[in-house]
């Protein structure tokens, strides 16, 4: 009798192992694919039970149906109130919405005979990567493309505020030509199959800079007794015997650097590549060069805004003007000449240039002075002063500047003064101007 009870005392402990351990490997079953879960990407093709869709028709249409309450299928569908949200399925019909800590709840304290087979991945959220967004200028072509993560298709579009006057926003792209000056806050939102966000940006359009008045050459009448008048030279010839003629490392008449901004951009020792704005209505631009200290040269004329002399001297200071032309002839903009150094030696260029301060606000007839610093390329080389730190105002109606630096406030609005070394490096000061 005793060994009887002690037989049927062994079993039910053993039963009861038995139970412990099936709830126990439940438990355990349900961690094991909530974190893998966790760690699913967008790319990832492991576990089995993973597979993502573009949308949930797509994923309804896969769905493999069961004739018993104990394998159900679960639909993944996307973040809701900052969780994310399972739609329990059976027979095409929604019998339960879980939110992820409602379900793991629940999976680990059911019995393990109990199998949710599939989770289906719909879009990836989006999220907004673009930060700052570049200015622009007033009567100047101005293109930006926006961007963000998470899965196609991203839609943008302006949710609260405006572009600036004459750009628009098709697909991801802020396009157009800028009508008025001034600074644009507003919202945009990227939307996918997922989700949407939404972000503040800003958009700054400068004042198109005040092109020099240039005094036509005088039409020359010939005397009477001469068969033919004497056709007038076009403009472009006009300037471009100025520029074979200037001596010295002068700059030539009307010239400014506002327009074309004509810097040094890449520097070898045997090579010089310079670049500069494009101007509105060039059909074409010429390139003058030399060695410093000699005569300018017609180097070339061509349409892009880059270009490479290469078979230069090392550690040796060369000379550069641009002009922009129409087809008509007409100069549309000079250049300040530019003075820069092959490398290979001791001579060196200005690699920055600071101005203290990037914006300045005066009253009419106020003035204040520009801090501002020319920094070289390395201590190891030193930079021939061909010609010092420059100031120029893109418009001499709201403030001037002088040689040294000193902003003098004339009318209300807005300028832009540049601060340029001999190699084309420069700074900005915005300067806003109130009664």
């Amino acid at each position: 009798m005793n060994k009887t009870k002690e037989h049927s005392n062994l079993i039910a402990v053993i039963v009861i192992f038995i139970f412990i351990c099936g709830i126990m490997s439940a438990q355990a079953s349900a961690t094991d694919v909530q974190d893998s879960w966790l760690q699913i990407t967008k790319d990832t093709e492991e576990p089995p039970y993973i597979k993502q869709f573009a949308s949930a028709e797509e994923a309804l249409a896969s769905f493999k149906k069961s004739n018993t309450l104990l394998d159900q299928d679960v639909l993944f569908f996307g973040k809701e109130e900052g969780h994310y949200k399972l739609v329990q399925y059976f027979d095409d019909r929604e019998i339960y919405a879980w939110t992820t800590t409602e379900y793991w709840k629940y999976y680990s304290s059911i019995s393990s005979m109990i199998s949710f087979r599939f989770f289906y991945v719909l879009a990836l959220p989006p999220d907004i990567t673009s930060e700052a967004l570049q200015d622009g200028m007033v009567g100047t072509s101005y293109s930006q493309t926006l961007s963000a993560t998470g899965d196609a298709p991203i839609t943008w579009t302006i949710e609260t505020g405006s572009l600036p006057a004459g750009l628009t926003l098709s697909g991801d792209t802020i396009s157009g030509t800028p009508t008025t000056e001034g600074t644009s806050v507003f919202q945009v939102k990227a939307a996918n199959n997922a989700d949407y966000v939404t972000k503040e940006l800003s958009i700054t359009i400068d004042a198109a800079p005040v092109v020099p008045e240039i005094t036509p050459p005088p039409v020359i009448t010939p005397p009477q007794e001469l068969p033919e008048p004497i056709p007038a030279a076009d403009e472009a010839s006009i300037v471009e015997a100025q520029i074979l003629s200037v001596s010295g490392e002068k700059d030539i008449p009307d010239s400014s650097f506002a327009l074309l901004q004509l810097q040094a951009k890449k520097v070898t020792k045997n090579s010089i590549k310079i670049g500069w704005k494009r101007v509105g209505g060039a059909v074409k631009y010429v390139i003058y060069q030399n060695k410093c200290g000699q005569a300018y040269r017609k180097y070339t004329e061509q349409t892009g805004t880059t270009i490479t002399q290469k078979k230069l001297q090392k550690n040796t200071y060369y000379k550069y003007i641009v002009a922009a032309v129409d087809g008509r002839g007409n100069v549309l903009a000079r250049s300040k000449a530019i003075h820069v150094a092959t490398k290979g030696g001791k001579k060196g260029n200005v690699k920055k240039v600071t101005s203290g301060s990037s914006k300045v606000t005066l009253k009419i007839k106020k003035t204040t002075k520009i801090k501002a610093k020319a920094i070289s390329e390395s201590g190891k080389v030193k930079v021939a002063k061909h010609r010092g730190l420059s100031y120029e105002s893109s418009d001499m109606k709201v403030a001037t500047v002088s040689k040294s630096g000193k902003i003098k406030a004339v009318g209300t609005g807005k300028c832009t003064i540049y601060v340029y070394a001999q190699n084309g490096a420069f700074a900005k000061v915005k300067v806003t101007v109130k009664r």
